[in-house]
């Protein structure tokens, strides 16, 4: 797979078009993914009892959204220029650059994304709920469809953005330093941020984990393992084609994932 984001000649100065871009586009996920949310992990976002009304208390948790992910898309930018996972879509709409696209920079990340959203649901069909007959399958099939469909823009942009362009990015630049290496050339150190960032993002899900259900060892193992593998296939297509094409990738995971995996194993 040819490294396209490695190529890309970043645009002068600080790149603020593609700061505010992606700062709304989490904005917008995040709005998009409270429903969901507050239908599955209620009682993890909004402890009961409340301590100010509902409506209050989401106005509240976005305008706080805001200020977290605009500072983590601003480091993360600040990090792509000392290495990091780049923006190669985004500068050549933005920027107009000049760069040389491949010709399946949509196919390719959206049909990885379907093959892992089918492998996972095969994963945790033929493995996991036999051996987790409480898994929240039912019940996140009760979501409406529409709920779960705005879930897929939250989780494919706001932790794209959070884990490949800031946590990765910043990973790299970390061992960049340490190692005196070209985080951006150097495999060994790339695949070793890539590794951290992926057990980091496979623990995020143990307290979603936990607010349904007692945390076993083989829940804690289909909580983990598979987003943890996931996640390095995202990680490897966003340092090979840049964050757009890992946010494609997990976007068209999540609708196999949310929209059709719990029609299909609900009782």
């Amino acid at each position: 797979m040819e490294n396209t984001s490695s190529r890309l000649s970043v645009a002068p100065g600080y790149p603020w078009k593609i700061f505010w871009v992606l700062t709304v586009a989490c904005l917008l996920g995040f709005a998009a993914g409270m429903p969901y949310i507050y239908a599955l992990f209620r009682n993890l976002v909004a402890p009961t009892p409340l301590s100010m009304p509902l409506p209050v208390l989401i106005t509240v948790q976005l305008m706080q959204s805001t200020f977290v992910f605009g500072g983590v898309v601003a480091l993360g930018l600040l990090l792509t220029r000392k290495g990091g996972i780049q923006t190669p879509i985004l500068q050549r709409w933005l920027y107009r650059r000049d760069t040389v696209m491949p010709r399946d920079w949509l196919r390719l990340p959206l049909l990885v994304g379907l093959g892992i959203g089918v492998l996972v649901c095969l994963a945790y069909f033929l493995v996991f709920l036999p051996l987790i007959p409480n898994w929240p399958v039912q019940a996140e099939a009760a979501v409406p469809l529409w709920k779960r469909l705005l879930v897929c823009f939250y989780t494919a942009i706001n932790i794209e953005v959070v884990m490949r362009l800031f946590l990765l990015s910043l990973f790299l630049w970390l061992l960049k330093v340490i190692t005196r290496t070209s985080a951006r050339s150097g495999n060994a150190v790339f695949w070793i941020a890539n590794i951290i960032v992926a057990l980091i993002y496979a623990a995020g899900h143990l307290p979603a984990a936990k607010s349904v259900m007692q945390l076993t060892p083989i829940v804690v193992a289909g909580a983990t393992v598979p987003t943890g593998l996931f996640s390095i296939a995202f990680g490897y297509l966003a340092w090979k084609r840049g964050l757009e094409a890992a946010i494609l990738a997990h976007f068209s995971a999540d609708l196999v994932l949310h929209l059709i995996g719990p029609m299909l194993f609900r009782g």
